[in-house]
């Protein structure tokens, strides 16, 4: 039984290893910061609130 379970753990070793081998650099290419679009910008629209006697300004509201 437990040669069994020595044969068993080795061929489940070599069958993920034969998954994870040189098709993943193909599948996954690493990419520079250029190849991906810009983020969007907000707009800064500052407003003035005064609330409880504070004063804030919010540049992104609204």
């Amino acid at each position: 039984m437990k040669l069994f379970c020595v044969a068993l753990s080795l061929s489940l070793g070599a069958a993920l290893f034969s998954c994870t081998s040189s098709s993943t650099k193909e599948l996954n290419p690493v990419a520079n910061q250029d190849a991906y679009p810009k983020p969007p910008i907000a707009p800064k629209k500052p407003q003035s609130f005064t609330e409880h006697g504070y004063q804030r300004v919010d540049d992104f509201s609204g």
